[in-house]
């Protein structure tokens, strides 16, 4: 195991690099996950309601055209975890704004949960993104299982754990994956 744990409290870097009128904001959470089918819907839901949230918050906070993306996935080697990126960027002279007003946005989703139509929304895109797979897709699978028995089983049932999902159940994944007190943030400004 080569990987660094993840930070016990919360690490701010600011970096210069590059040049124009473009910055950028990048938080990694890190959190404990169990790894099973559960957590990987979970995950693709929490993808799906923090990138919406942080794309119309973030817009509507700020007046601007930012482009906030989260993405939460499930690593099972070397240690099972939950990583939540997020990616935001922007005007260099609103950094620190911008900053503010994402973390706030995922504090508020970390605390409080989605709210049912946050969750309704992901509910309805991933039950169509479910339904869509390709050969590319089914041989993944059959590689996978060579190493990993459950996941052909694992990919079939997620459309059934996802109509099982709940604002609780989401909720408290949200407290595992968007830790306060453990993320890096990496703030890159023009040099």
């Amino acid at each position: 195991d080569q990987q660094p744990d993840a930070p016990a409290t919360p690490i701010t870097i600011d970096v210069a690099s590059g040049t124009g009128e473009q910055a950028g904001i990048q938080l990694l959470f890190t959190g404990p996950t169990t790894g099973d089918v559960t957590d990987i819907v979970l995950s693709d839901v929490l993808s799906n309601i923090a990138s919406s949230r942080l794309t119309d918050h973030v817009r509507e906070e700020l007046g601007a055209t930012y482009s906030p993306s989260a993405s939460v996935s499930i690593a099972t080697e070397p240690d099972a975890a939950v990583e939540t990126f997020v990616d935001v960027s922007g005007a260099p002279e609103g950094i620190d704004k911008l900053s503010e007003v994402v973390r706030q946005d995922l504090a508020d989703l970390e605390a409080n949960g989605p709210t049912d139509k946050d969750l309704g929304e992901a509910v309805a895109e991933l039950d169509h993104d479910y339904g869509l797979f390709d050969n590319g897709t089914l041989l993944d699978l059959l590689l996978q299982a060579a190493d990993d028995p459950t996941a052909i089983d694992d990919f079939l049932s997620r459309p059934t754990v996802l109509s099982k999902l709940t604002v609780a159940t989401v909720a408290e994944f949200a407290t595992r994956a968007l830790p306060a007190d453990r993320y890096i943030e990496v703030r890159v400004r023009p040099a």
